[in-house]
């Protein structure tokens, strides 16, 4: 999404919780589509890493003191072919090159497959099986279901407005059996 929109969406976030928005983003770095960090493509048909794309990133990291770092969604951050099981993976290794170089961790976004039964199973990743295997901790997100919102006595025409967070992989934390709810909220903006 264009920087704007993420800028809108985190003052929203501030404004629900009553957190003062410019002590708390202080440390907040936002790129949005404007800048594409391409960490591999194919080269005369064999994926290759970006060494320039993946230099630069780790400078501004470094420079930044940057701990945590996002990719939302993974898609975009390569041009390999998504069920290229030796492709994503090297991306993933590319990422994970970045945060043991840089001291710092980073969170994926990725799609899941159309039609999937995606709650807590870390195989509805869309693609190749190949980047949850290199995940050490993996979540999925869902909408409620229709039965889910009969069961507690939510009108089935606003159970979008709510989402269930599963584990789906947890190498680096005790697991969860237990779905986290959380229900969508719209925020009036004073621009």
């Amino acid at each position: 999404d264009p920087r704007d929109e993420i800028q809108r969406r985190l003052a929203a976030l501030c404004m629900h919780f009553g957190i003062d928005h410019k002590a708390a983003l202080q440390n907040v770095f936002i790129t949005g589509k404007e800048f594409r960090p391409v960490f591999a493509r194919m080269v005369r048909g064999a994926p290759t890493k970006s060494e320039r794309i993946i230099r630069t990133m780790e400078d501004f990291i470094t420079e930044n003191g940057i701990v945590v770092w996002s990719l939302d969604p993974f898609v975009r951050a390569h041009q390999i072919q998504e069920n290229d099981n030796t492709g994503i993976d090297m991306v993933a290794e590319v990422v994970s090159g970045i945060c043991d170089r840089t001291n710092s961790a980073c969170t994926i976004s990725h799609h899941t497959r159309k039609g999937a039964d995606i709650s807590g199973n870390m195989d509805a990743a869309r693609g190749a099986s190949s980047l949850v295997s290199a995940a050490r901790i993996a979540d999925t997100l869902s909408v409620m279901q229709e039965k889910e919102a009969k069961a507690v006595g939510i009108d089935p025409k606003r159970r979008r407005w709510y989402v269930r967070l599963d584990d789906a992989k947890a190498n680096m934390r005790p697991p969860s059996d237990d779905a986290r709810w959380f229900e969508r909220v719209s925020v009036t903006l004073p621009n």
